[in-house]
């Protein structure tokens, strides 16, 4: 490893924050400054503007893990990054993507890094006419953009001084850009956060919501199921009413006796209102038209008495079917002869 101004004793590895950064290049003219820049800055350690230590670790697809989709790992990659350092040579000047079918990985990574990034990457300039090659989506962002001088030649000579001067320049543009970069995950770690919670909140009260008119529409379920179990119920109790009266007119068969259990089983469920117009309605029809009996009169009185007085008295159909009855009872004690309500008028 080298050693360079920037670095801490080996002590502080231990406890350095782990900086990641990504190098993209041009296969077919910038792997030898590439690969350069990976030999001298992978595990390179620094102090940090806090004064945290920290090492580097580079990306370099040539030492990158096998793996069955390299595009996605390219992206992780980038994801990561604190810092991306380009490699501009003459090969990135043109997007390959619109003169072949398919994508140009490294217009696919510059795409991404100003889609994603608001800091301009680290330009390494091999022959110093970086500028001539600088891709326009680049330069419109970041017109100002700067670029370091990195000569093959003087690289690779026996000064060690240039090579420390060029490790520490490019460790001090990583050193700002990273901390920049940093301070925009957090920001949009934030944002997430927010519209994650937002979303939470909504979901929530969407629940919420769904809950209540579950339970009110359960609610009004059982109260409708209820409603018809008593209605039905109801009408049972009623045919049996009816089944028990029509045998009224059947001498022998209904007595005065039978006929005022009737009439008192109305009385005392006075309250069941649909019990209540079956009963009135079947009284009548099969209309006490002979009934003389004054038991059987006193008992229809007590029974109007209950029925008027209850909750069922104040419905309209009751009221006009207690009239009816007491219409058609009057006129069978009269002797005169009342329209039957059951039949149907005949020409």
């Amino acid at each position: 490893m080298e050693t360079t101004q920037s670095q801490v004793p080996s002590s502080a590895s231990t406890s350095a924050r782990l900086v990641e950064i990504f190098i993209s290049y041009r296969r077919s003219d910038g792997d030898w400054h590439a690969e350069w820049l990976h030999r001298h800055l992978e595990g390179l350690e620094y102090v940090d503007n806090s004064g945290q230590p920290c090492i580097l670790k580079t990306y370099y697809d040539k030492t990158a893990a096998g793996v069955d989709d390299w595009k996605l790992q390219n992206l992780g990659a980038l994801r990561t990054a604190r810092a991306m350092l380009l490699v501009c040579t003459p090969g990135i000047a043109q997007d390959l993507s619109k003169r072949k079918k398919g994508s140009d990985s490294l217009y696919a990574e510059l795409k991404w890094w100003v889609r994603q990034r608001g800091v301009a990457p680290i330009v390494v300039d091999p022959k110093g006419d970086g500028h001539l090659w600088l891709p326009k989506l680049l330069t419109v962002k970041w017109p100002h953009i700067n670029r370091i001088h990195l000569s093959s030649n003087e690289a690779e000579s026996a000064d060690p001084e240039y090579q420390l001067r060029l490790i520490d320049r490019i460790v001090g543009a990583i050193r700002e850009l990273e901390q920049q970069t940093l301070a925009e995950d957090l920001a949009q770690s934030l944002r997430q956060e927010r519209r994650l919670r937002w979303a939470l909140t909504a979901a929530s009260i969407l629940l919420s919501v769904s809950i209540i008119l579950g339970l009110y529409a359960n609610e009004r379920r059982r109260e409708s199921n209820e409603k018809t179990r008593l209605a039905e119920e109801s009408l049972t109790v009623a045919a049996g009413f009816l089944m028990r009266l029509l045998q009224y007119g059947r001498p022998g068969q209904t007595t005065s006796l039978e006929l005022i259990k009737l009439i008192t089983e109305v009385r005392d469920r006075a309250d069941e209102t649909q019990f209540v117009t079956v009963a009135l309605q079947v009284l009548s029809c099969w209309g006490l038209a002979s009934i003389q009996s004054q038991l059987v009169h006193d008992a229809m009185v007590d029974m109007y008495a209950a029925i008027e007085s209850s909750a069922s008295g104040r419905e309209p159909e009751v009221q006009s079917r207690i009239a009816t009855l007491k219409a058609n009872t009057a006129a069978a004690r009269s002797g005169s002869e009342a329209p039957h309500p059951c039949m149907a008028p005949t020409s």
